[in-house]
């Protein structure tokens, strides 16, 4: 029997779209809030747009339109061939989603790799990104993590040997909780997807300015680092170039999945003194 399914403010709901110029789907979670005002929640290879899914329901977001994607390769997104999963096609397809969404003023809120992605794509739609909060993003060569042991293998032996690394990730989870939301986000990914995006991500953070494209865009700029998280040198510089730090507490880097409220606060916190 047909049941019709009645959303409420703030409920998250599935729904996708075709991006012409990459030829693929692009599915997302969303909520309808009030307004031409949207956040964009920008998932990293440690997570996917599911795991926004409790931060959206949040009730001070409920004036905003919320959109979380699945990055092309992770999720429930199309992983299609002739994708190369660079960063800057990531953040060209998120252009793309944002053209057709028709937002006017956006806040991206990136994690991890998505914090990284995130600065492309303010970069590239300055006209409509009004602020930008990026928790952990790797920004420098010295904040590469375990993933730098997926570039030991060539792209082929990768594939080859995802699976088990996969399921070294999730026994290693038992000690390390981060790994194990890792290696759960990991089983529905791309490999493929997984080790271009980390073998673009290397190269982009390769580049000692990349770090200052963040510390001199002008806009509201906020940076999120767990309590439980290893120190980052590179903080010092981008506090001296106003950009703003909150310390998630009793958690690491897996934020959103081990303290979905706590991040859910902050990113309010810094909401109001967005003009969004």
């Amino acid at each position: 029997m047909f049941q019709l399914q009645i959303l409420f403010r703030g409920d998250p709901f599935l729904d996708k779209i075709y991006l012409r110029d990459w030829q693929a789907t692009i599915s997302y979670t969303r909520t309808v809030g009030e307004g031409n005002r949207l956040l964009l929640f920008l998932h990293g290879l440690s997570s996917t747009a599911a795991d926004f899914r409790e931060i959206m329901r949040t009730p001070a977001f409920t004036e905003y339109n919320t959109v979380a994607p699945d990055l092309l390769g992770f999720g429930a997104s199309d992983r299609p061939k002739k994708f190369d999963y660079s960063i800057e096609h990531h953040a060209e397809c998120l252009v793309e989603l944002i053209d057709e969404l028709g937002f006017d003023s956006i806040v991206l809120v990136g994690h991890g790799m998505g914090g990284t992605i995130a600065i492309r794509v303010a970069n590239l739609r300055a006209d409509r990104v009004v602020g930008l909060i990026v928790a952990e993003p790797i920004l420098t060569e010295a904040e590469r993590g375990y993933e730098k042991r997926f570039l030991a293998y060539s792209e082929a032996e990768f594939e080859k040997h995802y699976p088990r690394l996969v399921r070294e990730l999730s026994v290693k989870g038992d000690a390390e909780p981060d790994l194990a939301y890792w290696s759960k986000a990991l089983k529905t990914a791309e490999p493929r997807a997984v080790y271009r995006s980390v073998q673009s991500l290397y190269a982009v953070t390769a580049d000692p300015g990349f770090k200052k494209v963040f510390a001199t865009t002008r806009l509201p700029r906020y940076y999120l680092i767990g309590e439980n998280s290893e120190p980052r040198p590179v903080l010092s510089m981008l506090e001296e170039n106003g950009v703003v730090v909150h310390t998630i507490p009793g958690c690491g880097h897996a934020m959103i999945q081990s303290n979905p409220s706590a991040f859910a606060d902050v990113v309010t916190r810094c909401l109001k003194e967005i003009d969004l």
